[in-house]
């Protein structure tokens, strides 16, 4: 009998386990056995794109994909990889493949949704996020990815709706505290943007943009000491942040 399921089986377990080392070698050990192996090959893809390797995570997903082309997530997965290199066209279509092929899977709906947002195509991302959380009403980057749409549409009750209801499900996601404050701002309320900045960088320390957009609302309060903190605060989390630079400039 084939011990492939076996080592597939215990390959898994070690990947969701974050041990992704000993998760590859068992993917290689059942390719070796059997080079056309398609779930085999599709998580070992899939561990490429996990350590950055997306060339080598678009070419080997592009192999299960060819080996099976009736599975979705190997679809909505290689999508991931492609989007990661800037090949938004192929991603596009990996993604409206993985939808045809089951339009139940959340996680294809999501991250369509995501490369329409970055196309600016806002109507149709907003429809596949809100897909998403019909299927998948937990899913809380959606809701943040959703409320970034919507504040671009200039619906912000409504996008301040999402962000409250992604910190709801985690509260420290530090995205939707993030948008809760550029709503702040867009409303001329740069006191509450505050609080809303400080929560973020509170719940991710090395929060580039955030530290920045502090400062932005220090500043707008005419507290220039506390800002030029934030915007230096903004350059050790990333030294290449040119407004950060040029608000830490106008500040002094």
């Amino acid at each position: 009998m084939s011990q492939i399921p076996q080592l597939l089986s215990t390959a898994v377990d070690l990947h969701k386990a974050g041990r992704l080392t000993e998760a590859e070698q068992g993917y290689r050990r059942i390719l070796a056995q059997d080079p056309r192996q398609p779930d085999a090959l599709h998580l070992l893809g899939l561990i490429a794109h996990q350590q950055g390797r997306h060339e080598a995570a678009v070419e080997t997903i592009g192999r299960a994909v060819a080996l099976n082309p009736n599975v979705a997530l190997f679809h909505s997965n290689l999508a991931l990889a492609q989007r990661e290199l800037g090949r938004l066209a192929d991603a596009l279509a990996s993604c409206r493949s993985a939808v045809r092929l089951e339009p139940g899977l959340a996680t294809a709906h999501y991250n369509l949704g995501c490369i329409l947002s970055e196309q600016l195509e806002n109507d149709e991302a907003v429809r596949c996020f809100q897909r998403t959380l019909q299927i998948l009403p937990t899913h809380v980057n959606a809701r943040k990815c959703l409320g970034d749409v919507l504040v671009d549409q200039g619906r912000l009750d409504e996008a301040t709706d999402q962000y409250r209801q992604a910190l709801a499900l985690d509260p420290h996601c530090a995205a939707a505290h993030f948008g809760l404050g550029n709503i702040s701002v867009k409303r001329g309320r740069p006191e509450e943007a505050v609080v809303h900045y400080h929560q973020a960088v509170s719940c991710k320390p090395d929060y580039a943009e955030a530290f920045d957009n502090l400062g932005n609302a220090l500043a707008a309060t005419y507290q220039f000491g506390e800002a030029v903190n934030a915007y230096r605060r903004a350059l050790q989390c990333n030294p290449a942040l040119p407004d950060a630079h040029n608000n830490l400039g106008a500040a002094l």
